[in-house]
């Protein structure tokens, strides 16, 4: 099989960053379980500034907590706040891990339109209108249509929030692969933002670190969620975090990974426009419209036959079928084989 579904980049050089790390500084009390899933000031204060959040933000509105992965973080959010809402709005098309982990609590999705930028302010209003009270969004290289949202539409969607008290979950698991990224809706709106940064794609799985920045009167049972559901984050795992984040090399490995979509992108170009594929030059994922009277359900299955593993829409959408299919390039490193696995995929088309 050909590994089309997977997203998690690689360099290079993640594995002599964390050798380097070990070996000057690993300590042994890091064995130990953490004692609270609660960031220290100074992780906050690292977190703070990677992310471009001003101390006065962090200290006075968002508090920040650490778990193991992204989805343990939308899990727990969810679980958390399922005790005051029933529904929660997003894209029209969103991450399939959201959708799974709506499902396991009971919660209804509602799909709001979007256009090429992303969530439309009058469906979000009508929605809000409505009674909804929680949004879910990955406003930059959207998870899976790649769609990157501006920052007027931000402004928009924050003046939304404000008048109908909107809380938003802001899941940026790509904003690392944009090279000038509009401002995140934490740092616009940190009082009704919650923030998702994973570390599992810019740096790789073996991070096993999240962090979860929500407003300090919002989800206030999150530690309760994080510890029934595990054990939370390493403290191997912290103090490595907080080392990238604080050496830069996050920033340097995030420029890198961007430069090894752009460069593989090119070589690839010939069976990339073969596809019609909707992608952004530095991402490494990408939408793919089907032909009229193909759909999602049936190209996956088609797609495995063939020895090849994609992502349908169908999976990304609360019921029915779909009329894309999303790609990604980063897990497959053999170029010829994967050259050959897009010219497969067209012939599918």
């Amino acid at each position: 099989m050909i590994n089309l579904r997977f997203n998690y980049p690689l360099t290079g050089q993640e594995f002599t960053l964390l050798q380097s790390f070990a070996a000057e500084r690993l300590r042994p009390e890091w064995l130990d379980v953490s004692p609270a899933h609660a960031a220290t000031a100074g992780e906050s204060e690292v977190l703070g500034k990677a992310l471009r959040i001003t101390g006065h933000l962090m200290e006075g509105t968002t508090r920040v907590v650490t778990c193991s992965s992204g989805n343990s973080a939308i899990y727990n959010c969810l679980w958390s706040l399922a005790k005051e809402v029933e529904t929660i709005g997003m894209e029209e098309s969103t991450y399939q891990g959201m959708l799974y982990a709506a499902g396991a609590l009971g919660l209804r999705v509602e799909p709001l339109a979007c256009d090429q930028e992303g969530l439309l302010p009058d469906a979000v209003e009508e929605a809000a209108r409505s009674g909804l009270r929680v949004l879910y969004l990955q406003p930059t290289i959207h998870n899976p249509t790649t769609r990157t949202m501006g920052p007027e539409r931000r402004k928009a969607l924050c003046g939304l929030a404000r008048r109908y008290g909107l809380l938003l979950i802001e899941d940026d698991a790509y904003r690392f692969l944009h090279p000038a990224p509009p401002p995140a809706f934490i740092e616009l709106l940190p009082e009704q933002t919650i923030h998702i940064y994973s570390l599992s794609k810019p740096f790789s799985q073996a991070a096993r670190l999240c962090y979860l920045l929500h407003p300090k009167d919002r989800i206030t049972d999150i530690d309760t969620a994080l510890t029934t559901t595990g054990s939370g984050a390493s403290l191997f795992a912290r103090a490595f975090g907080q080392h990238l984040l604080e050496s830069g090399a996050i920033d340097e490995l995030s420029r890198s990974k961007q430069e090894q979509a752009r460069s593989l992108q090119q070589r690839l170009q010939p069976e990339l426009e073969a596809l019609r594929i909707n992608t952004v030059p530095t991402s490494f994922h990408g939408w793919i419209p089907l032909p009229e009277g193909k759909d999602s359900v049936n190209l996956l299955e088609a797609a495995r036959e063939e020895g090849l593993l994609v992502t349908g829409e169908h999976e990304c959408i609360p019921a029915g079928k779909g009329s894309h299919i999303r790609i990604a390039l980063s897990v497959e490193r053999d170029e010829v084989r994967l050259r050959g696995a897009l010219r497969q995929l067209a012939g599918l088309l």
